[in-house]
């Protein structure tokens, strides 16, 4: 075959690459599978090699649960006076939200963190120069989040050595358990603290209050003793009852004399013992009866009757002097019971969260995932291999042809 065939051949070659490509790299697979399959087995070992002695990462966490926190006003009020307000007395004490945002505070307050580098002697570990440099990779190696159920799950990272085995994969596990635990202990004895210094707040706002409201109810107590006294009340109710009944009774004995009294006069003349007597014993039950009606009576049977032009703004002022010492009495009720209570937690020492996952020694690396990296990499490791080759035989096609075209040139030169 001629220069001028073989460089057609070339360029139909070329031409035919540009309209299919697939065939052409199973072409190129083929022809060069020796190369191939040496350059990914050496991939493969690469990829072993780089999984075996990258740094591995273990992981210890724990998972809290917060609770919701009545409020003050839910804890003092009766239920039916708290009914309606649920939703603005949620809002405003912040509920199981409150402790979550207390227990976020703590997880990544300065504090904290000092203690932990303090205790782990991390300035050493991290190799850090200054306590800054410690706080930044020590918040780097620990994670703070919540759920879609608002738990809360604390999350401790710690990296080996290059090419650890053994002693330091076990130091690393044993290392991020130790700090997980420490970390979560802290917590519990600062979110216990805390507690017990918002109780100690919540209880002298509670004792200021019930101290006023022990003074509020002597002084009611005392007006309605004097209004008692002052207008000899017992009841005053059953006695306005009494006073109506008995004005009835006096208006019916007064009906009934004067009929009597008609009839008398009638048959006998107005001189006569009986006619006078019966006079006499309307006149007094008429009198009886206008003396409850203006100004109450002044007998003894009858003191203790109001009178009917009084007894209106009696009542009502019985009304709000009782409703008084009735309000307070519901109050004393409520915060000698909240007293007791918020002094008791005042005094509480003991762990207060709950925990649904304690922190443990980790027996699994988190990363790398090495059936993942190794497949990476031998999938990186193979497009590299193709690449090169596909450019390696275009460059070689190319430099032919204009090699064969140069010494054409040269020839018919």
């Amino acid at each position: 075959m001629s220069e001028d065939q073989k460089h057609q051949n070339d360029s139909n070659e070329a031409q035919g690459i540009s309209k299919n490509k697939f065939p052409y790299y199973i072409n190129l697979i083929y022809r060069w599978r020796k190369f191939l399959a040496l350059h990914l087995s050496i991939v493969a070992a690469g990829a072993v090699i780089i999984t075996l002695i990258i740094p591995k990462t273990y992981t210890s966490s724990a998972t809290i649960i917060p609770e919701s926190s009545q409020s003050i006003a839910n804890m003092i009020l009766p239920q039916k006076m708290t009914e309606g307000l649920g939703g603005a007395i949620g809002a405003l004490s912040g509920g199981a939200s409150n402790q979550t945002n207390t227990i976020m505070s703590i997880l990544k307050s300065r504090e904290l963190a000092v203690k932990a580098i303090n205790e782990f002697d991390l300035m050493e570990r991290f190799e850090a120069e200054k306590l800054e440099d410690a706080i930044e990779f020590y918040r780097e190696m620990t994670f703070v989040t919540i759920d879609d159920e608002q738990m809360i799950r604390l999350s401790v990272n710690a990296k080996t050595d290059f090419f650890s085995f053994g002693d330091n994969v076990d130091e690393t596990r044993q290392f991020v358990f130790e700090l997980a635990e420490f970390i979560t202990s802290e917590l519990d004895r600062n979110f216990t603290r805390l507690n017990a210094e918002k109780a100690k707040f919540e209880r002298i706002l509670v004792e200021k209050r019930f101290m006023e409201n022990q003074e509020d109810l002597r002084k009611a107590e005392q007006e309605i003793m004097e209004f008692s006294q002052k207008n000899s009340m017992i009841s005053l109710p059953r006695q306005v009852e009494a006073a109506v009944e008995t004005a009835a009774m006096l208006e019916a004995e007064i009906i009934a004399n004067q009929i009597e009294l008609a009839a008398l006069t009638q048959t006998m003349s107005s001189s006569r013992p009986e006619v006078r007597q019966k006079q006499i014993t309307v006149e007094q039950a008429e009198k009886k009866l206008s003396e409850i009606k203006l100004f109450g009576s002044s007998q003894d049977s009858l003191r203790l009757l109001p009178s009917f032009r009084a007894a209106p703004e009696l009542l009502m002022e019985f009304v709000r002097l009782q409703r008084e010492v009735s309000v307070q009495n519901l109050l004393y009720e409520f915060l000698i019971q909240q007293y007791e209570q918020l002094k008791i937690q005042e005094a509480q020492q003991s762990p207060s969260l709950q925990f649904i996952d304690r922190p443990a020694v980790p027996t699994k690396r988190t990363s790398p995932v090495r059936s993942l990296l190794a497949i990476l990499l031998f999938s990186i490791g193979f497009v590299a291999g193709m690449a090169y080759l596909a450019g390696y035989e275009l460059y070689h096609d190319k430099y032919k042809q204009l090699l064969k075209h140069s010494i054409q040139q040269a020839r018919k030169e």
